[in-house]
């Protein structure tokens, strides 16, 4: 069953997605023919239907998207990777949030560009899943998830902490 597009709304708890680390262990090498694999070896998008598990009863969750990917093959190249289950939830993405070259510079920038996403568009629930989020300021650490490089969404950890948000997600 095909399912109708989920269109960007700030009162909709919204999951800040990672992909590199977060839905496969390793990042992905882009080579000249357009071909996407992974320095681990692994499969790519491996640990997708984990979210798409959790994400299965709470159809309202929409995603932005996060990952580096997005400036290298589009979001809509982003979204043609995911799990049917996920695309549709795909609203937005980061990439028009830019980065200071301070936050550049010191690993900064993707906490940065995602804590300026929610302000300027209003996001009242949300939640970051990312291995490289580093930075966070001080009463944010809770809208975070810092996944394993290796084991991204996973590991029992992430998994924990995500259906803790989603049950938090449905008292609202």
């Amino acid at each position: 069953m095909a399912r109708t597009q989920l269109v960007f709304d700030a009162r909709a708890p919204t999951l800040y997605l990672d992909i590199d680390g977060t839905l496969h262990a390793g990042s992905a090498v882009i080579d000249d023919t357009g071909v996407i694999t992974l320095d681990s070896g692994r499969e790519l998008f491996e640990f997708a239907p984990v979210l798409v598990e959790l994400l299965a009863p709470h159809p309202s969750i929409q995603i932005v998207l996060t990952t580096s990917w997005v400036s290298h093959i589009g979001c809509a190249g982003v979204v043609s990777y995911l799990p049917d289950a996920l695309r549709y939830r795909v609203v937005d993405d980061t990439t028009r949030v830019r980065s200071r070259m301070s936050e550049v510079r010191d690993g900064t920038d993707r906490v940065s560009k995602i804590l300026r996403h929610v302000s300027s568009h209003g996001v009242l629930s949300w939640l970051v899943l990312d291995d490289r989020a580093w930075g966070v300021p001080i009463g944010y650490a809770r809208h975070f998830v810092h996944l394993s490089p290796e084991s991204g969404i996973s590991s029992p950890d992430a998994r924990s902490r995500i259906k803790s948000w989603l049950r938090e997600c449905q008292a609202l």
